[in-house]
């Protein structure tokens, strides 16, 4: 069991970012969202922000290359 939770690390952050990008794209696509950027409104692109692995067993990379997506901004500090 313990190999299994532990399988888990650091998967928690990703699916709470993967269900916050699936609000984002529904909020922006529809007819709704299409009257509105017809008006002239842009899109607020969801900002991934300081997403370096702060675990040193992880990969350095591995939100940033799992948070990738379009319309995104993504930031992280240089590698120490």
């Amino acid at each position: 069991m313990r190999d299994g939770i532990l399988a888990l690390r650091g998967r928690a952050a990703v699916a709470n970012a993967k269900l916050a990008y699936r609000l984002f794209t529904q909020r922006f696509s529809g007819e709704r969202w299409e009257t509105l950027a017809a008006a002239g409104a842009r899109v607020q692109r969801p900002l991934w922000a300081s997403t370096s692995a702060k675990n040193p067993a992880y990969r350095d990379v591995l939100y940033v290359e799992t948070l990738i997506g379009p319309h995104t901004v993504n930031t992280m500090p240089r590698p120490r």
